[in-house]
């Protein structure tokens, strides 16, 4: 073979070859060109990971968490429900779906969420989580492997701003560094069915939060599971706005559930201002539940302060004011050592409480102040009196 011959048959360059083309370089390292790309990982076979954000970022490292978390606030109307602004994608899914709260239905759903002004996305995609699960799931059971997803576009300075789960998870902490650091109160601890613990064994990662492949650089996809669904688009309501007033509404409605409202919160480990707000709300309901408990307690509390005010009304005029014992005071008004003695034994007797009456503090609905006091009143007014006219 002459030297011609081999130049001839020089092999055609790899990235010409139609075997292994080269994927565009718009595509690995831009955004994807559909907002919610299942396929994303199988076009771009080495995508860019996404860049751990710490928060707050260094530039505000010396501000006060408050003062970010009032400027954020001051600015929600900007980004709230704005899809095309955000810089991250939450799949939420049930932290446990046999014991998830069903779904009331997508029209009373979607009522609710647009009184708060949000855009409720249902989206059944994988986003390059379920894939490998999937292939080693039964078929039967492959529904249970990919439930259905709620889709939210938001903002990673909100949710870090609200949330240490959010700020371990975007900071580039690992799903069970992110785990261990959850309360136990927040994550379902009833036990588990033998048959159900190989197939769970394996769905294990679908129960961890976590950020998916198919993120970029700059815009993560984190795959959430969270105890209840049903009131995490009031709870990011309150992070942007701080206002509590559309969750106490859906409260009082039976709308939500207030123990899945505090699993969630136990969960996102949120700030003290979210757990005062529910901490008041459940007295305040507790304290109404015991008040009408106790309404027939204190129909009886006051026919039993009726009546004995009724006894105590011809006996405190004999013991506190007698007019016998003033009438005495005045007939023996030039011997000062009886007088003495009387007005000692009518200071003794205005300091004993009055008979059948009680010292205890009454309930809601009653007078607070202390019966002696006022009978102290009512002896001082007439006798003394009665005693500068006599001199």
């Amino acid at each position: 073979m002459s030297l011609a011959d081999n130049n001839a048959s020089t092999p055609v360059p790899i990235s010409h070859t139609p075997s292994a083309p080269s994927p565009p370089l718009a595509r690995t390292s831009g955004a994807p060109s559909t907002p919610y790309p299942s396929l994303a990982p199988r076009r771009a076979m080495h995508p860019l990971p996404f860049v751990p954000r710490p928060f707050p970022p260094p530039a505000l490292s010396g501000v006060p968490l408050e003062y970010i978390v009032g400027q954020l606030r001051r600015l929600a109307t900007h980004y709230w429900s704005r899809p095309e602004t955000s810089d991250c994608t939450i799949a939420v899914v049930p932290l446990d779906v046999q014991t998830a709260p069903k779904p009331r239905g997508p029209a009373v759903d979607c009522d609710a969420f647009r009184r708060m002004g949000i855009n409720p996305t249902i989206n059944s995609e994988s986003f390059g989580l379920d894939e490998g699960v999937a292939s080693i799931a039964p078929t039967s059971a492959r529904k249970s492997v990919r439930p259905q997803r709620m889709i939210m576009k938001l903002h990673m300075d909100y949710l870090c701003a609200h949330s240490a789960l959010f700020r371990s998870l975007l900071s580039g902490a690992s799903p069970s560094e992110v785990v261990a650091e959850i309360p136990t109160s927040g994550v379902d601890s009833h036990p588990v069915p033998s048959p159900v613990l190989s197939r769970q064994s394996s769905m294990s990662s679908l129960r961890l939060p976590c950020i998916l492949p198919s993120s970029t650089c700059t815009h993560p996809v984190v795959h959430l599971p969270i105890p209840d669904p049903a009131s995490l688009h009031h709870l990011i309501h309150y992070v942007y706005f701080g206002s509590t007033s559309f969750m106490e509404e859906a409260l009082d409605n039976g709308e939500l559930s207030w123990e899945g409202l505090a699993r969630n919160v136990e969960y996102l480990q949120m700030g003290a201002e979210i757990k005062l707000f529910l901490g008041r709300y459940w007295r305040r309901t507790h304290a109404y539940c015991d008040y009408s408990d106790n309404e027939s307690d204190r129909d009886y509390d006051s026919e039993y302060d009726s009546d004995s005010d009724g006894c105590m009304s011809d006996e405190d005029d004999s013991t506190l004011a007698d007019p016998d014992e003033d009438g005495m005071c005045m007939a023996d008004d030039e011997d000062d050592d009886n007088i003495g003695i009387l007005k000692a034994k009518a200071k003794a007797r205005a300091r004993d409480p009055p008979r059948g009456r009680q010292r205890t503090t009454r309930r809601l609905g009653h007078s607070t102040s202390d019966p002696v006091i006022s009978h102290r009143a009512a002896e001082a007014g007439p006798s003394t009196a009665r005693r500068n006219s006599s001199k």
